[in-house]
């Protein structure tokens, strides 16, 4: 769904990007032992990118990871298996990464926002499935997630801390200890 690689009619040359940071990542090494892990985060549309290019191996570059953000930004979208569908190619993307490179991937931001206003009195869309239909997602296509951001203002955006996402609290404990797979 996003993609701020280009914006206004401009793109990141991809090719200095790649250059900068292999630089970056050659500094970081003079004061970070190999094993410890780099993260590159690019949105989930330039991994293909990625996957075209050498990898950076562990002898040359240390351990590197990767890192996607997953967000929708358009109008609510009020039928679950509709939240879920909009987030297909983004999957497929992560998925492929993950499957056919030798990188480990985490989504390191997402939100449960755009499917309603939130509130406890006027929304009863199920923020509980789409965090949990995530979670399993993120842990079957990568190597996990991490939910952003934890205390934004709108509870859709910080659902972490918010007492409720719509009509029910969003039962994290119950999504990250569950080890069955996520629902259709």
């Amino acid at each position: 769904p996003v993609d701020p690689g280009c914006t206004r009619g401009s793109c990141i040359d991809r090719e200095r990007l790649l250059v900068f940071y292999k630089r970056a990542i050659l500094e970081a090494r003079q004061h970070l032992p190999w094993e410890k892990p780099i993260v590159i985060m690019d949105w989930p549309g330039w991994l293909g990118w990625w996957m075209m290019q050498p990898p950076l191996i562990f002898h040359d570059y240390g351990h590197i990871k990767f890192a996607t953000h997953l967000y929708y930004l358009g109008p609510f979208i009020l039928d679950q298996a509709a939240a879920r569908a909009t987030y297909a190619r983004d999957l497929e993307n992560i998925r492929n990464f993950y499957a056919n490179t030798r990188y480990d991937l985490v989504v390191t931001e997402y939100a449960l926002n755009n499917h309603g206003t939130g509130g406890a009195n006027d929304d009863a869309f199920d923020y509980n499935s789409l965090a949990n239909w995530f979670v399993h997602q993120f842990n079957q296509h990568g190597i996990g997630s991490m939910v952003w951001n934890f205390d934004a203002g709108p509870c859709a955006w910080g659902p972490v801390a918010a007492d409720k996402v719509g009509k029910r609290p969003i039962e994290w404990k119950t999504i990250f200890n569950d080890t069955s797979q996520s629902p259709p």
